[in-house]
């Protein structure tokens, strides 16, 4: 369990503050450098990004076989869970109504975001991040140009 301060603040964020004289910036975590989640002393903690902080305690979880082998046999089961509760008639009926929701014209315009065509250049409007193309016609064409490079 970690401690909280009188302020509301867990201790550890509480001691880095007060020792670095600033808040810790949005989207940073203080990390226990030796792993001990009671040792606060200041030399202990480090600033760090939320990500690189997940990364670096996961990778500690994952070379842990026993951890690992637990994990994947836990994920196999909820998979399987899932596709049962897909093909159930209450899963059925949960997307029908969200693909109804997703796809209406006024919820495709509200998740459009600009992309520039990787062919003509042009800005179009987008639904998928991943998309590349105004239209098929300009994927084709591209497509054949770097087909004509490489021969």
């Amino acid at each position: 369990m970690r401690y909280k301060h009188s302020n509301g603040k867990f201790t550890h964020h509480y001691i880095w503050e007060q020792f670095h004289k600033r808040k810790v910036p949005e989207g940073h975590v203080i990390h226990h450098k030796d792993g001990d989640k009671y040792n606060n002393n200041i030399e202990n903690l480090q600033l760090m990004t939320d990500t690189d902080h997940r990364s670096t305690e996961s990778k500690k979880l994952h070379a842990n076989e026993e951890y690992t082998k637990r994990n994947k046999e836990l994920l196999r089961i909820n998979r399987e869970k899932a596709k049962l509760w897909h093909k159930s008639p209450e899963g059925l009926k949960w997307h029908k109504k969200h693909g109804k929701d997703c796809w209406t014209k006024e919820n495709r315009e509200k998740r459009a975001i600009t992309k520039t065509c990787k062919y003509c250049k042009k800005e179009f409007k987008a639904i998928f991040k991943r998309a590349k193309y105004c239209s098929r016609r300009c994927n084709l064409r591209y497509t054949r140009k770097v087909k004509k490079h490489y021969k």
